[in-house]
């Protein structure tokens, strides 16, 4: 049985032509090469046009006259090699499970460029925080207030806490 590969050209759709148009070592017909060499579904990520999205908003930040930290969400692509990428541009990181920590750990990240976040915190994750540490711990809920208090009291230690304020509730 043959393998079908949906290729798509220049004139009919848009992944060959928004590649080319944004990363300037985009050849013509390497989508179609890259297809019958790695097969399909493919993930195509552009370092070239990631190193711009990142400079763009890093200059529109910095323009703001603010100081400004950028932290990248890791559920958003847990991709180590474009992890590593947005550690080598000055990012800070965003994670929601022990499991997001580990993998932000094995990208370059130290644990005071980790942020943690989301409202379904375990004690795993709230631990490693206090055992290897963290940005912030980002609280979401007055609940996570007592929970994380009580272990970081049973540690002996400190935790960088930020609280998350929804005034219509």
């Amino acid at each position: 049985m043959s393998k079908q590969y949906t290729i798509f050209n220049q004139q009919s759709d848009a992944p060959q032509f928004w590649l080319s148009q944004r990363d300037r070592n985009f050849q013509p017909n390497t989508l179609e090469h890259w297809l019958k060499q790695y097969g399909s579904p493919l993930l195509v990520y552009s370092e070239y046009s990631l190193h711009a999205l990142v400079t763009s908003f890093q200059e529109f930040c910095a323009a703001s006259g603010r100081h400004t930290q950028i932290a990248f969400a890791l559920k958003a692509c847990p991709n180590l090699s474009i992890l590593r990428l947005f550690h080598a541009y000055g990012l800070l990181i965003e994670v929601n499970s022990a499991q997001e920590y580990r993998i932000a750990l094995d990208a370059g990240f130290k644990p005071q460029q980790i942020h943690i976040n989301g409202v379904a915190k375990n004690t795993e994750l709230i631990d490693l925080a206090i055992l290897k540490g963290c940005r912030a711990l980002h609280l979401d809920s007055v609940e996570e207030i007592d929970i994380i208090a009580a272990r970081v009291a049973a540690r002996g230690s400190r935790l960088a806490v930020q609280l998350r304020i929804c005034p219509d509730y």
